[in-house]
């Protein structure tokens, strides 16, 4: 075997294996072990997140429910992230550009258009004050961003911002 090889994956991966191999170093050697019991957890906690993100994509974003290659999903899959925010973040700005769509999984997020609004100062004249207007509220299952897929000029149209973290 050379450096970087491992051994004993069978005993991993299959319920009653068997050692059909026995290892012994000629020099010093250097092992990260793990144990069966720990494997056999990390994964089944990871297939069962995995396969919920899948299931909650498939529910919730159109076409996907139409995807059956398990390539495909895994592809997806790999694409993804996972990201959290606070609450009060911007996570994008109006009239920035696009690079992202939002799939809301927990938590709401409001959008919130910049507006202009005028108002006397005290010379009697107009003045421009530009502010936020929160314009719509947004729960788990909500896609946010998606006008970046669709435009020419791929740039978010509102800001969206996290108002509650669940």
């Amino acid at each position: 075997m050379k450096e970087g090889e491992g051994f004993g994956e069978k005993a991993l991966v299959e319920q009653f294996a068997k050692r059909s191999t026995t290892i012994i170093t000629n020099t010093h050697c250097e092992f990260i072990v793990i144990m069966k019991n720990d494997y056999v957890n990390i994964i089944r906690r990871f297939d069962k997140r995995r396969q919920a993100k899948i299931d909650f994509m498939r529910d919730k974003i159109p076409y996907l429910n139409t995807i059956s290659s398990s390539v495909i999903w895994e592809d997806i899959f790999y694409l993804i992230k996972d990201a959290d925010y606070n609450k009060g973040t911007a996570i994008v700005n109006e009239n920035d550009k696009g690079k992202e769509i939002f799939l809301i999984v927990k938590g709401y997020c409001e959008l919130e258009k910049d507006i202009v609004v005028g108002e006397k100062n005290r010379h009697y004249e107009y003045e421009s004050i530009k502010m936020k207007k929160a314009i719509a509220k947004f729960g788990p299952g909500s896609c946010l961003g998606e006008e970046i897929l669709i435009s020419p000029d791929p740039k978010y149209n509102y800001t969206i911002r996290v108002v509650l973290i669940c």
